[in-house]
């Protein structure tokens, strides 16, 4: 992990202070800091987006599928100025907001003082708000600058992802995008592991109509290895 940071151009790890709330697992101490391989996962992929974006001098980031919230670590940590909106399902919103309370005192917006949002209008700049995925329609008329997505729309349905999709590709200029390409393992059945129909390459392709495509790559594991088949982490951005 540290030496991809260093190709792609990223702050070094040993200038980031990274948490260990919660006693993670796997939690490794050298020369005075502590990583665990969640947290060097995460800084793989904002080093790659990082190259590509220059997260200086944008000031807003839209986060679906935020999970336990690691990655805003990163973003805030290394740009502080960010106004950072996250959306996500209900039990993981409730961890997300709990972690980033812990790591970010006084700086995020709790989803209980979002959830009967209207618009989107009188946002605290500088904050981490936490909004609810069926907020997403409150994105249309607005404008962002980033919008930001790592390993969960494989996880859904074509017709859920080009939805999302409907609301974040009129509102946003560059869109930082991980996920495996070639679509999930199809399930055999209803309630069977697996997706009925698999999210690919071409269904991103049509849901960011008007994207120029600027990179595509395939994934890495902090051990050096390549991730999962499939895996692959891209930028696209709205032409000038």
């Amino acid at each position: 992990a540290k030496k991809v940071g260093e190709q792609l151009g990223a702050p070094p790890l040993e200038d980031i202070d990274l948490p260990t709330i919660g006693n993670p697992e796997e939690r490794i101490d050298i020369n005075g800091k502590s990583y665990t391989s969640s947290m060097l996962y995460y800084y793989m992929r904002y080093a790659y987006a990082q190259k590509y974006i220059d997260l200086n001098k944008v000031q807003t980031v839209i986060e679906l599928g935020s999970g336990s919230g690691k990655n805003i670590v990163y973003l805030k940590k290394l740009h502080p100025h960010l106004t950072i909106l996250l959306f996500d399902i209900s039990p993981q919103l409730y961890v997300c907001e709990q972690f980033l309370k812990s790591v970010f005192p006084g700086q995020v917006v709790s989803y209980l003082d979002n959830q009967n949002r209207t618009d989107l209008k009188d946002l605290e700049k500088g904050k981490i708000h936490v909004l609810g995925s069926w907020h997403m329609p409150l994105l249309e008329g607005q404008q962002f600058d980033v919008f930001w997505n790592c390993a969960s729309f494989q996880e859904m349905e074509p017709h859920v992802v080009l939805n999302y999709l409907s609301f974040v590709r009129p509102c946003v200029k560059q869109v930082y995008l991980m996920a495996k390409m070639d679509g999930k393992e199809q399930a055999s059945d209803e309630g069977s592991k697996g997706v009925l129909n698999p999210v690919k390459f071409e269904h991103y392709q049509e849901g960011l109509t008007g994207f120029n495509m600027i990179d595509k790559h395939v994934c890495y594991l902090p051990s050096g290895e390549r991730m999962w088949e499939g895996y692959e982490e891209s930028v696209w951005k709205k032409p000038e």
